[in-house]
């Protein structure tokens, strides 16, 4: 029976850090797509490929600037015609930012570009927006986002019961704390230095849209490793009380076995002085027999 309990416990400990793995990745990518990561992370991603959609290294050329200042005389805005291909989008840039020169204007394309992206709605599911080239930014949208929420509550729920079957099957329960914990401890190791590993992989091109899903890989490692480290706590201080415990048990039973023993003392000790004052009563009442004898023998002479 133990050595399958111990067998079904190396099983549920495989399962949970596979599992721990599985649901750092999400959480990582879930967590740094939310809007305000997005918007920072992916504005270098957005810079390159609207460089590449709009026919120019520019988004406008001098002559397109001048004529476009001209029309916010008489205007709050301009909608930028040449979109970025297959995104179904309109782009609005404040007359603001148009005089104020190209940089205001890029810098407010790709904030509005992003926003538009991320709150978009999009007619397809995962697998399909992959297939689909026109609906690839799927991926860093609010969409997407709530989707890797529900997997990432799933992921959880299957961790609570494989730690709940590891307290079961743990010959003591604080041992299935220490386990847990290293196994959190180690399982966010590799997140220290996701982003690093991925620049080394995959070069600087696929670094920027990497990062834009890995951007809080660190903060993942450190929540991870300070989980880990608070049930490696929680162990050895279930280890340490079970422990003092039974030292303290083992010190009751001596000390009820010294109580018993001399309790039987004092009963062997009171019965021998019952037996004493016995003798002594018995002495007494012959002597007294004694005396009541010789006055009579006295009397029987005269």
């Amino acid at each position: 029976m133990g050595i399958i309990r111990g067998g079904l416990l190396v099983i549920v400990c495989v399962l949970f850090f596979i599992g721990l793995l599985i649901t750092n990745s999400l959480i990582t990518i879930y967590t740094s797509l939310d809007h305000k990561d997005v918007q920072n992370n992916l504005r270098v991603v957005m810079l390159n490929y609207a460089e590449k959609q709009v026919n120019s290294t520019e988004l406008i050329n001098d002559k397109e600037l001048i004529g476009i200042q001209k029309y916010c005389q008489n205007s709050s805005s301009y909608t930028f015609k040449e979109n970025l291909t297959g995104l179904n989008i309109n782009v609005d840039i404040s007359c603001t930012s148009i005089n104020n020169g190209k940089a205001a204007i890029m810098d407010e394309f790709i904030n509005e570009t992003i926003e538009q992206i991320y709150y978009k709605d999009y007619p397809c599911d995962l697998s399909s927006c992959l297939k689909d080239k026109n609906n690839a930014f799927y991926l860093v949208s609010e969409e997407f986002h709530d989707y890797l929420s529900g997997k990432v509550y799933i992921l959880l729920l299957v961790s609570l019961v494989l730690f709940a079957l590891m307290l079961i099957l743990a010959q003591h329960r604080s041992n299935a704390f220490i386990i847990v914990g290293i196994l959190m401890v180690v399982s966010s190791l590799p997140f220290m230095k996701l982003d690093s590993i991925i620049s080394s992989l995959s070069g600087d091109s696929l670094y920027g849209v990497a990062k834009v899903f890995l951007a809080n890989s660190y903060a993942v490692f450190i929540g991870s490793l300070i989980l880990g480290i608070l049930f490696l706590v929680i162990g050895f201080i279930i280890k340490f009380f079970t422990l003092g415990f039974k030292i303290s048990d083992f010190f009751n039973k001596f000390k009820k076995k010294e109580e018993i023993t001399d309790e039987k003392v004092s009963e062997i000790v009171k019965e021998e002085i019952s037996k004493s004052k016995e003798e002594i009563d018995k002495v007494k009442k012959e002597e007294i027999k004694k005396q009541e004898m010789k006055p009579k023998n006295n009397k029987d002479k005269g």
